[in-house]
C-alpha cells in the first residue's frame, strides 16, 4: 500500500474512533441521568431528617421534612452544578431531594 492510502486509513480510523468515543460518552451520560418513572426507593444517610424542596436547588422552599427510611417514588432526575436531584413523591407530598439521600435499591 502506498503512503497516501495508509495516511487516509489512519485518518479514517481516527475519525471513527472519535465518533465512537463521543457516542459512548453521550450514552453513559443519558443512562446516568435517566431514572425510570415510578421507581420505589428509600431515604438513607447520616441524617435522620431530609428536606423535600420545591425546586432542585438548595435555597428552594422546603415543602416537607421526611424521616430516614421513608419510602418515596422517584419520577425523574436532574443534574445541575455537579449535584443530582430526584423528583420524588412521598404520600401526598411531591418535590425534589438530593440524590445522595435516595437509596434506589430499596425492596
Amino acid at each position: 500500500m502506498s503512503k497516501r492510502v495508509l495516511r487516509y486509513l489512519w485518518i479514517l480510523t481516527g475519525l471513527v474512533t472519535l465518533v465512537l468515543v463521543a457516542a459512548t460518552i453521550g450514552l453513559i451520560a443519558r443512562a446516568r441521568a435517566q431514572v425510570s418513572r415510578g421507581v420505589t426507593a428509600q431515604l438513607a444517610g447520616s441524617s435522620s431528617l431530609f428536606h423535600l424542596r420545591e425546586q432542585p436547588i438548595l435555597n428552594s422552599r422546603i415543602v416537607a421534612i421526611l424521616e430516614r427510611e421513608t419510602t418515596v417514588t422517584v419520577f425523574s432526575s436532574v443534574t445541575e452544578n455537579d449535584q443530582t436531584w430526584y423528583r420524588v413523591q412521598a404520600g401526598d407530598q411531591a418535590g425534589w431531594i438530593q440524590a445522595q439521600y435516595v437509596h434506589l435499591d430499596a425492596p
